[in-house]
């Protein structure tokens, strides 16, 4: 084999590797620049894209990806269940289209089933106080509320009956605790997880009017005001019970969480701790906008609340910030962050799903949903410092094409030697 052919062969080699590259890069750059779902009520763009996403995941627990997930993480049945059906439920509840909310509230209640199902209560304890958990009931009775509003004015009593049960046990809990913080596990304490019942107590006196868990929710929010941490003023994450020891200061997961749910307990609280989320939290890698899981100078592992923590970014805060930005009327972050996301997450469309991240995750594709059907809450609207400009999408577009001309590099250079060997 002469000198002429090998180069000729390593030059058809870097050209097909060069294209490889260039276009594992062009796809996602691209993604920076695609529109992101709509902050406006009633946009059909919007609903079929996260249709499109939900049938995907609708699918995934066909095959059984709750089990699968449940190998993965404690709560992976419950969760990939309970954000699908608060996904359906809430992008219906913004739909005027009536076969989109017929199909919701078929999926929503399937979901519901689910999380009440022996599986979907297998890891949450009966023996603590509360029985199961505030994690388990805040979520569950938050799903029920969200289907007994898209009944309207006909809704299923005994399931307001079992919502009203469960979250009078919680109203005594909160009243009678000096602790606005109880138990998600025998002995832990998770912050977040308490804001969700307390919100599906403000859900039902904003959906039944009769004003029945007022009290319970200031008092709540006037203990909880008295539980953050100095430094931060926030929540923090993790504590143990009953003492109350810290075990993890705040961390941007468990933030984000809990800002989804706090406008429905109270807005002035909910912007306030937005404030401080957004200038704790929020980061540029490249340029991109991502959410850090740990604040600047704080150390921490990654877990399965966490999800994947990659240069101080964790997974789980990127794609919920999503929601909790598009609900703070946060326009700018949103977009951004929508498009950083499917810089990483490549969707693609196959048949009437869209998938993310090759759909290795479904409980991700979930969660990212449950983002996308969050729409602008008015009591909210605050004006927001400005943290990057217009062009933030320009550092990673200049990093993209850098590793591009360097993955062309030797195709150019064994072209040369070819035609210098020619000409010699």
């Amino acid at each position: 084999m002469t000198a002429t052919t090998v180069i000729r062969l390593l030059r058809g080699g870097s050209l097909g590797l060069a294209l490889w590259v260039t276009a594992l890069l062009a796809v996602p750059n691209a993604m920076l620049h695609r529109d992101p779902a709509s902050l406006a009520p009633h946009d059909p763009e919007r609903e079929r894209a996260v249709v499109a996403q939900l049938r995907f995941v609708r699918a995934a627990i066909d095959r059984g990806a709750p089990y699968e997930m449940q190998k993965l993480y404690p709560e992976g049945f419950f969760f990939l269940h309970v954000l699908h059906g608060l996904a359906w439920s809430e992008l219906a509840l913004g739909s005027t289209d009536t076969a989109l909310r017929r199909e919701a509230a078929e999926q929503s209640s399937h979901a519901l089933a689910a999380v009440e199902s022996p599986d979907g209560l297998r890891v949450f304890d009966p023996d603590i106080d509360p029985p199961l958990g505030v994690a388990y009931l805040g979520w569950t009775c938050f799903l029920r509320e969200r289907i007994l509003q898209l009944q309207g004015n006909r809704p299923d009593t005994a399931l307001l009956g079992r919502t009203v049960r469960d979250l009078d046990r919680l109203a005594h809990l909160y009243d009678t605790a000096i602790s606005p913080f109880q138990q998600s596990y025998r002995g832990l304490v998770w912050p977040g997880d308490n804001v969700v019942p307390v919100a599906a107590m403000g859900l039902h006196d904003r959906i039944h009017g009769d004003g029945r868990y007022g009290l319970t929710v200031r008092h709540w929010v006037a203990k909880a005001r008295q539980h953050l941490e100095p430094s931060s003023g926030m929540p923090p994450f993790m504590l143990l019970h009953p003492s109350g020891a810290v075990v993890h200061p705040v961390r941007g997961s468990g933030q984000t969480l809990l800002l989804r749910f706090l406008p429905y307990v109270d807005p002035d609280f909910a912007r306030e701790q937005y404030a401080r989320f957004r200038a704790t939290f929020l980061e540029r890698r490249l340029g991109l906008v991502l959410v850090r899981e740990f604040p600047v100078g704080a150390r921490g592992e990654a877990d399965y609340d966490s999800g994947p923590v990659v240069w101080d970014i964790g997974a789980s805060a990127t794609i919920l910030s999503l929601g909790t930005a598009r609900q703070y009327g946060d326009t700018a972050v949103s977009c951004a962050l929508e498009g950083s996301i499917d810089f990483y997450g490549l969707p693609y469309e196959k048949g009437d799903m869209r998938i993310h991240a090759l759909g290795l995750m479904p409980v991700a594709d979930a969660f990212l949903s449950w983002a996308k059907v969050a729409l602008p809450d008015p009591e909210l609207a605050a004006p927001q410092p400005r943290l990057f400009g217009s062009l933030w999408f320009l550092p990673i577009h200049l990093a993209s094409l850098a590793l591009a001309l360097l993955a062309w590099l030797p195709w150019f250079v064994l072209r040369r030697r070819e035609r210098l060997g020619r000409a010699a």
